[in-house]
């Protein structure tokens, strides 16, 4: 019975992220075409939109992955391409609230998969004045989950990450990111096994509307 409610729940979590997935595509595509059609000087006027509101963006890169310890075994990763699609919200004093589905392409023992991490977060902007750049350190807390990989079934994963971003503003609506942060899942595992993830070094380039 809970095998049964535990797979009801993880068609249930791949549900709704297919639903986030679209909706967050939605904004980017309407806030592409709308930077493309109607470009501001908001940077010469004011604060820029991603610094005075937040916005969605996407990134993608690499990942220098240690490895993945299963049942005290450990198994090496290496380097594996990642991308990411993440709302921000900015909070009072300069604080922002983000969102992120991150999809990240490991490889252990010959077998690629795709590691979907759903992760919630907060980040201090720190502006630089006169550079048409801000700071952006932060922490994240997500839930990371791993389909059937050969060496480990199915297996779902506490994950931290926490890095900094660097924002360079344009003069119209599209700001462009450089994220550098670690990654480590902790805990997780499959149903019949202990497994979590060593610290991972993500590099990765962006774009926000």
């Amino acid at each position: 019975m809970f095998y049964l409610l535990f797979d009801v729940y993880m068609a249930w979590i791949r549900y709704c992220t297919h639903i986030c997935l679209l909706i967050l595509l939605f904004f980017v595509v309407s806030n592409t075409s709308d930077c493309l059609a109607r470009p501001a000087q908001q940077f010469m006027s004011g604060e820029h939109k991603v610094i005075h509101s937040g916005g969605v963006g996407i990134k993608g890169g690499i990942v220098n992955a240690s490895s993945l310890t299963v049942n005290g075994n450990d198994y090496d990763l290496s380097f594996a391409p990642s991308g990411s699609i993440f709302l921000w919200f900015r909070l009072p004093s300069y604080w922002v609230f983000s969102s992120t589905i991150d999809l990240t392409n490991y490889k252990v023992i010959n077998v690629h998969e795709w590691f979907l991490d759903l992760s919630f977060g907060l980040k201090k902007m720190y502006r630089i004045p006169r550079k048409r750049m801000a700071l952006l350190p932060g922490f994240a807390v997500g839930y990371g989950y791993w389909p059937d990989v050969g060496l480990i079934g199915p297996s779902t994963y506490l994950t931290l990450k926490g890095g900094v971003d660097l924002i360079f503003v344009s003069s119209g609506k599209i700001a462009y990111l450089l994220e550098s942060s670690v990654m480590i899942a902790p805990s997780g595992g499959p149903k019949d096994a202990s497994a979590h993830f060593n610290p991972s070094i993500n590099l990765r380039f962006g774009l926000i509307f």
